[in-house]
């Protein structure tokens, strides 16, 4: 009797552990715009910027790129993923888009579809190269002809793309333009959800060949908070909300005469702005409250 009343308590522990596993599941967390402007707003500047609506600039260390400096790659269950190693990195890497321009630096556009990473993937002769997608294209209709500037690669040997520090080890300036030129598009796209189409990047399998590592499948797991997305034995805990699209408060006023995006082939950074001196540009913009948002179908 004392044994059967045993395996009950048992039986009723897992039952209930799975119920509420279920019920976790089953409620998802959602944001909106505002959140994203309440939460990054500590660790950058929002501009009203001529033709994308609200855009992001963080405060970050000269020579910042997006999915290049202070982060790596993870292979997941979802394909590379960008774990950076910034507070705010939880958003602007898997939400939205990037844009750069010469008086600013460094802009994200928000989006509201969450993805490991939303770079186009490609490879040529030996490297490997990534570069943040810009607004308005979409990988399920247009990505087969759209190649990105020469600018927004990052170029790293195939050998190395695993390196904790990239930074060092990226192809730079004229070998760059040569080489983005030739590299081809990596055919790996995924939409788990049947929401949008992203690229999934280098199949595991390659990148082993070139690394000589016995790269393991990282699964993905939903975190409930804002915080740092953090590696845990074979698992990484990622904040990932659904959001839903508001205004937020308040940015600073960028009109279409002062703003240079680099977005052609044939443009190039002119002035060599450091962050300071882009910092600088943006604070001198005036400020306007409660206009509406645009953002990128990210």
């Amino acid at each position: 009797m004392k044994k059967l009343a045993y395996l009950t308590m048992i039986i009723v522990a897992i039952v209930t552990v799975s119920f509420n596993q279920k019920v976790s599941a089953q409620d998802p967390v959602e944001i909106t715009y505002q959140d994203f402007y309440d939460s990054l707003s500590p660790y950058g500047t929002w501009i009203d910027y001529a033709g994308y609506g609200h855009v992001w600039q963080p405060n970050v260390e000269d020579g910042f790129r997006p999915y290049l400096t202070n982060g790596h790659w993870v292979y997941t269950d979802a394909g590379w993923f960008w774990n950076s190693d910034y507070d705010w990195g939880w958003a602007p890497f898997h939400y939205g888009t990037w844009i750069y321009d010469d008086n600013y630096g460094w802009l994200w556009i928000p989006g509201y579809s969450w993805a490991p990473a939303w770079v186009t993937w490609g490879s040529f002769n030996g490297y490997y190269g990534w570069a943040p997608l810009m607004p308005g294209i979409n990988i399920g209709r247009a990505f087969a002809s759209w190649r990105p500037h020469a600018f927004y690669w990052n170029i790293v040997p195939c050998n190395r793309m695993c390196d904790r520090d990239l930074t060092a080890i990226r192809i730079v300036d004229k070998n760059v333009k040569k080489i983005g030129k030739h590299m081809v598009i990596v055919d790996n796209f995924a939409n788990p959800n049947q929401r949008e189409f992203y690229s999934a990047g280098p199949r595991m399998e390659e990148v082993n060949r070139y690394t000589h590592n016995n790269i393991s499948i990282t699964r993905i797991m939903d975190n409930n908070r804002i915080e740092k997305n953090r590696v845990e034995g074979d698992h990484i805990r990622v904040y990932r909300p659904d959001v839903r699209v508001e205004q937020p408060d308040q940015a600073r006023k960028a009109e279409k005469i002062n703003i240079r995006p680099i977005v052609d082939d044939n443009q190039w950074p002119k002035h060599k702005f450091n962050v300071r001196q882009q910092r600088e540009n943006i604070e001198r913009l005036p400020m306007r409250r409660s206009m509406k948002m645009h953002h990128s179908r990210r």
